[in-house]
């Protein structure tokens, strides 16, 4: 079939640039490149470089500067940089942020819709000469000019394409470039079998499509008794905060496998008059008419249609002040109550002093529903300022009588904490901090029936508050860092303690779960996980919007207070980093694994997820999550060994995990020994048998690292002449006790990567201790974990993991590697070492520490 092309002038028998943009379209068209409607749609917020279509019409782009004419082929290169013409090459060489890519314009579009002449045709309507298809949905535009080219095999950009499965659209980190004159078939990679899928289920793109939109948030989901999933999502056509932004309800009849097309859930034309947005879903069982499931979704909307201040400024966006607003429907979804329902939302001092004075309120929620004992619960945001200015406070509404009531007017609820304020920030960050995005649930297990609350924060916190009241009513704690539970102690829940609470350097204000200002979410899990929960965060510093990608998982567990004085037993402190005897049962968290990453668009946004429990008919659960980076929403499963790992870390008294390559004793110290078979991680082999997927793991034990002369030393090094292999040394500076570096190199590429300050500290003490490390081949992200901590940034840095560049060469360096031997004169030794040619999981590497670190402390 003809495939898109650039309409081009002919000067002297040449080739030449730029032409206008009525002659670029009229010979995409004339090559069959126009999308036609229904082909693509997509996000309408392109930035600097990015063109944007929406919907299936193919609307008029202009470039920066140039008024109606395009980018040219005739572009000149800038000095010192490298032409270039069609074929595989690495893409991102320099930089893995990918600030360096190879061809400088990004096409946004759906990407399941991606195929080689749906990229060849936009390219050529912008009047570029060069298109190239990239990790099976990327496109990007550009001109034979690039800071560094790096040729690749062209078998490297066999990765299928979204939007066509019979052809080939580059891989991570591989872009298949072509020229957008040729009208013909454009040449495919050679060396490429039949076009299969990734199938990473913790990459972004291979999670289901539920949703697409300009502006998709919150896609939360209740199970309906007749088992369709039914799920309510803000929607809006152009963007977030957008005039039209409203609720709408869709569904699955099938386990998520196929979605309904979406349903307003408010009238037309009320839905995109007055915005309404942020919802959760409700199922009152058998109280609908004739008994079916009925299904309130609770929203924001701003009933009074404010869009100034009482100055009469403009509030540029009006969606998160009004009231709680409810409909119901009993037909799963499809057509929803009359009547609409105000939930109130008592004014509070806060609501007093913002810009109206207490006679408009300021909030919103992301939290989903929780229900104990029959009661339904969730948490809010009271904002001090409008739009998102501090001070803010942490509420939660309940309902004694929503899933009972059949009249919905006679739903009543109440306002919790019973006080003045809600849950918030230390006096000394209150007001001068963000704290925001309520998560609550009721504990069930662990003591009082009590609650936990957790909130997103701009400290680089998760901060959580706790009380052991069944009513929420009084009791809670002053707000604190949610806890890691020390994974030097494990066995029954009554003896776990929190990491912070440790007399190691792991100890202390620093301990915390780290977190930007992004989203979370916390459910209990009652069937699969056996009254455990589940927390996604991002385990990162940052306190701003970003640092949103990956998505990190930890398992939690009550943890009740105990009577006893002991340090090991202590709970949360006066300075709010510890839990004290006698506070509130609280939840202590299990190290994260990586659950839901985008290794190609490193700043793209995964959040407001949810957590589906499904049940299957032979009784065995399986948890699904849904989230949306706001165009696109989501439904991933999580792997069941990996969440099988989670749910046993608190208890799991270690192990070895299988499938060592290499495992070197004492006796080896001073002595090369054969190097294994590493493989190349170039981000294109991302399939994960099980979660034991590509990558490189390692684990030690080894002492002695306080000593003073040991600056350099290589722990292990594989690496030859030229410095391709691996290397684990000891860190060099003013202080001896820098930590460990570990260096990989494939010959074109390096990266290095080191312990950060607690987890340095914490190899400096006396005694043996184990270090780990893994490099993870499915986001290409690299970890480290000494003595069971994932090192975390110790809240100096943002994080202690980082991505690492595409290592497309051999890793293995020397055929032999070389151990360490004993310093004279010196307690350092290396007591064991084991390396693996796949990933580890977070658990496996706490099971593997338990296993070989006889300091560990088991209680019983």
């Amino acid at each position: 079939s003809a495939e898109p092309c650039r309409a081009v002038a002919m000067v002297g028998g040449c080739r030449r640039g730029v032409v206008v943009l009525a002659a670029a379209i009229l010979a995409a068209v004339n090559c069959g490149g126009i999308p036609t409607a229904g082909d693509a749609g997509t996000r309408t917020a392109g930035g600097v470089g990015s063109s944007v279509w929406d919907g299936g019409v193919t609307e008029p782009a202009t470039s920066p500067g140039t008024g109606s004419t395009l980018r040219g082929a005739t572009e000149a290169l800038e000095e010192g940089t490298a032409a270039f013409e069609g074929g595989c090459y690495v893409d991102c060489v320099e930089s893995p942020s990918c600030t360096d890519r190879l061809l400088v314009h990004t096409v946004t579009v759906k990407w399941e819709n991606m195929s080689v002449g749906l990229c060849k045709g936009e390219c050529a309507r912008l009047g570029y000469r060069l298109a190239g298809v990239e990790a099976g949905y990327g496109c990007f535009c550009g001109n034979s000019n690039a800071s560094k080219v790096v040729a690749a095999p062209e078998s490297e950009c066999c990765g299928v394409c979204s939007g066509n499965e019979s052809e080939f659209c580059g891989e991570r980190f591989r872009i298949w470039v072509m020229d957008t004159a040729q009208c013909t078939p454009s040449p495919r990679p050679t060396g490429c079998n039949a076009p299969t899928a990734a199938v990473d289920p913790r990459d972004i793109r291979n999670g289901t499509i539920m949703l697409t939109a300009g502006y998709l948030d919150q896609p939360y989901c209740d199970i309906l008794g007749t088992g369709r999933w039914i799920c309510s999502i803000t929607y809006d056509d152009a963007h977030e905060g957008g005039s039209g932004e409203h609720i709408v309800a869709f569904w699955s009849d099938d386990v998520g496998k196929t979605w309904s097309t979406p349903v307003s859930v408010e009238p037309a034309p009320i839905n995109t008059e007055l915005d309404n947005a942020y919802s959760m879903t409700i199922v009152a069982p058998r109280m609908g008419a004739s008994g079916a499931d009925r299904t309130y979704v609770i929203y924001n909307m701003n009933t009074d249609n404010i869009t100034k201040f009482p100055d009469g400024t403009s509030l540029g966006r009006a969606d998160m002040l009004g009231n709680f607003v409810m409909r119901y429907s009993d037909d799963g979804g499809e057509t929803w109550s009359n009547t609409r329902y105000t939930v109130p939302n008592p004014v509070k001092p806060i609501d007093k002093g913002n810009e109206w004075g207490g006679n408009r309120t300021i909030m919103w929620t992301v939290d989903q529903t929780k229900v104990r004992d029959g009661v339904v619960y969730f948490g809010f945001t009271k904002i001090g300022k409008y739009l998102l200015g501090p001070p803010e406070e942490l509420w939660v509404l309940s309902s004694a009588n929503l899933l009972t009531a059949t009249d919905a007017s006679a739903i009543t609820w109440t306002l919790l904490p019973d006080a003045d304020h809600g849950i918030s920030l230390p006096a000394a960050q209150y007001g001068k901090f963000n704290f925001e995005e309520a998560h609550v649930v009721p504990m069930v297990g662990a003591g009082a029936p009590g609650f936990y609350i957790e909130g997103r924060t701009t400290t680089g916190y998760l901060i959580a508050s706790e009380t052991a009241d069944g009513t929420g009513k009084s009791g809670w704690t002053p707000s604190h860092a949610a806890q890691y539970s020390d994974p030097q102690v494990w066995g029954p829940s009554s003896h776990l303690t929190p990491l912070s609470a440790s007399s190691t350097p792991f100890g202390g204000p620093a301990a915390g779960l780290k977190n930007p200002r992004g989203p979370t979410t916390i459910k209990r899990f009652d069937i699969a996980g056996n009254g455990r929960y589940l927390l996604l965060y991002y385990n990162s510093h940052a306190q701003s919007y970003l640092s949103r990608n990956p998505y990190w998982l930890a398992c939690g567990v009550e943890v009740a207070p105990s009577s006893s004085s002991t340090p090991d037993q202590d709970r949360i402190s006066s300075d709010n980093t510890t839990i004290v005897s006698g506070s509130p049962p609280t939840i202590l968290w299990s190290q994260p694994e990586i659950i839901i990453y985008d290794a190609t668009e490193r700043d793209d946004r995964p959040g407001y997820p949810d957590f589906i429990e499904h049940v299957y008919p032979d009784g065995t659960a399986a948890v699904f999550i849904t989230e949306t980076q706001k165009d696109t929403a989501r439904l991933h499963r999580i792997p069941d060994q990996l969440l099988k790992g989670l749910w046993a870390q608190e208890a799991d008294s270690g192990k070895m995990p299988p499938g060592a390559a290499l495992n070197v004793s004492a006796n080896d110290a001073g002595s090369r020994v054969p190097t294994p078979a590493f493989p190349a991680l170039d981000g294109t082999a991302t399939a994960l048998p099980g979660v034991g997927g590509v990558g490189v793991s390692m684990g030690l034990v080894i002492q002695g690292l306080n000593s003073s002369d040991l600056s350099k030393l290589a722990i292990f090094s594989t690496a030859d002449a030229q410095g391709v292999g691996m290397t684990l040394s000891v860190g060099s500076g003013s202080s001896p006790n820098v930590g460990l570096t570990l260096r990989v190199a494939d010959g074109a590429t390096a990266f290095n990567m080191s312990t950060d300050k607690a987890c340095s500290a914490a190899l400096a003490t006396a005694g043996p201790h184990f270090f780990g490390a893994v490099l993870d081949g499915g986001p290409n992200i690299a970890t480290m974990m000494v003595d069971g901590v994932l090192c975390d940034g110790s809240g100096e840095v943002d994080t202690g993991w980082a991505w690492f560049p595409p290592l497309a060469a051999s890793l293995r360096g020397e055929k032999t590697m070389s151990i360490a031997a004993p310093v004279p004169n010196s307690p350092f030794k290396v007591h064991s070492a084991s390396w693996w040619t796949r990933m580890l999981t977070t658990s496996e590497l706490v099971g593997l520490y338990r296993h070989l670190t006889p300091t560990s402390r088991q209680e019983t």
